[in-house]
């Protein structure tokens, strides 16, 4: 597994948002760690939650600079963006419970 320094500059898949990737980070917790450490989880989990925030706010700057919308852009777009992302994540969190199910 290559280490944050080995990874600097490695190209990041298009698609995939700050907050998908703690989305995901937290489901591989939630599945993973806090059965086997539940108090790791609870370390990392407020660290992960500030990291969430931060990554949403920023991420939703960047897209009212880039795309020049108005202050009420993610109102309007929010019912549709929250659907898609709850729907990936209900696959993500199916598959990641398969694979544990295998291994026991």
């Amino acid at each position: 597994m290559a280490t944050v320094i080995e990874s600097h500059g490695v190209k990041t898949p298009r698609m995939v948002t700050i907050c998908e990737v703690h989305r995901r980070m937290l489901d591989v917790l939630t599945l993973r760690l806090l059965p086997n450490d539940p108090e790791l989880f609870d370390e990392l989990l407020p660290m992960l939650d500030t990291a969430y925030v931060m990554g949403k706010k920023m991420a939703g700057k960047l897209n009212q600079y880039k795309f020049q919308y108005d202050q009420g852009w993610w109102e309007k777009q929010q019912p549709e963006i929250l659907e898609s992302i709850r729907a990936d994540r209900e696959k993500r969190v199916a598959i990641l419970q398969a694979r544990d199910n295998e291994k026991n």
